[in-house]
C-alpha cells in the first residue's frame, strides 16, 4: 500500500532566539559553533538580588542566568500593521511580536503579498 503524500516546500522562515539572535542563518551559526545563549536576568524583568542563594535560604534562586529574549516588547510601528495605538497598547506583548516575526516569515521567500491565483495553497504554521 502506498501513498502519495502532497509535495512541502519550506519557503520563508523567522524567528527570535535569545542572545540577539534574529535570522535563521545566525540561529544556524550558534548551533554550529555551540554557542551558549543564556545571559544574564535582565532588570527588566525582575531584581534577581533579593532572591540570590546565599545561604541556602527557602525561596532563593540558585541561578541568576536564564535564556531571555533581549527584544523590547513595547515596540511596534503601528502604521506598518495598520493598527491604532490604543490597540497595540492593549495588545499582549508576545501578541506584538508575533505579529512582527510572522510578517518576517512572509517576507522572507518574497511572498509579502497573498497569492493571487485560486489554485495555489500558501500556508504558514507558527
Amino acid at each position: 500500500m502506498s501513498t502519495t503524500l502532497p509535495e512541502v516546500a519550506i519557503c520563508g522562515m523567522a524567528l527570535r532566539v535569545p542572545g540577539g539572535i534574529r535570522d535563521p542563518e545566525a540561529f544556524w551559526n550558534a548551533l554550529v559553533g555551540g554557542r551558549d545563549l543564556r545571559g544574564p536576568i535582565p532588570p527588566e524583568r525582575y531584581s534577581s538580588e533579593g532572591y540570590k542563594d546565599d545561604r541556602g535560604k527557602r525561596g532563593a534562586i540558585k541561578t541568576q542566568v536564564g535564556y531571555f529574549l533581549d527584544e523590547d516588547l513595547g515596540c511596534l510601528d503601528t502604521s506598518f500593521f495598520s493598527m491604532g495605538r490604543k490597540e497595540v497598547e492593549r495588545c499582549d506583548p508576545q501578541q506584538r511580536q508575533l505579529l512582527e516575526v510572522a510578517r518576517e516569515a512572509f517576507e522572507s521567500p518574497g511572498e509579502a503579498e497573498f497569492p493571487r491565483q485560486e489554485h495555489r495553497v500558501l500556508r504558514r504554521y507558527i
